[in-house]
């Protein structure tokens, strides 16, 4: 059987937040699967981008997620299992904080991308371990959100409380 992939631009919403969408078919043109790849853009502050669809896609080197799955682990070093997952808390609440005291307390200053970055990197770390410890490959924890998002983008959903819309 044979399948083309088509990749699509969705912008939603006056703010320009989108996604790319890849969408495999076969021969007769239904689809065979929706994968949502990445957001589209992400504004920090008026004017100043963190990522742009051109700096996704054209990216030559990138990290597989199970790779660094593999190397995140062979750093940890925790004598309890729920280091992990209260780490999580910890480094969510610091990345919070880096967006909070610009955008709610009024600061006078940017939000700092570099310091986002690395607490970015300490939840991915946090995460991957987690998925670890359950037995799941960081991919396919990955691509089950997608599916799921996918999912309610399709029935109008994305809005809304609970896993079950």
């Amino acid at each position: 059987m044979s399948h083309s992939t088509n990749l699509t631009l969705n912008m939603m919403g006056a703010s320009g937040v989108g996604t790319i969408t890849q969408e495999e078919t076969n021969h007769d043109a239904s689809i065979v699967r929706t994968k949502i790849i990445t957001p589209n853009t992400c504004q920090l502050n008026q004017g100043e981008k963190a990522m742009t669809q051109d700096s996704l896609l054209t990216k030559e080197e990138s990290m597989e997620l199970d790779e660094y799955q593999y190397l995140a682990h062979r750093t940890a070093n925790y004598r309890h299992e729920m280091y992990p997952m209260m780490l999580l808390h910890e480094e969510a609440g610091e990345l919070s904080s880096q967006f909070t005291k610009v955008k709610l307390r009024g600061d006078d200053k940017h939000i700092d991308v570099a310091a986002a970055k690395k607490e970015l990197g300490d939840c991915l770390w946090s995460i991957a371990e987690i998925a670890t410890q359950l037995g799941f490959k960081l991919s396919d924890v990955a691509q089950t959100n997608i599916d799921k998002l996918a999912g309610r983008q399709r029935r109008g959903t994305l809005l809304g409380d609970g896993d079950d819309r």
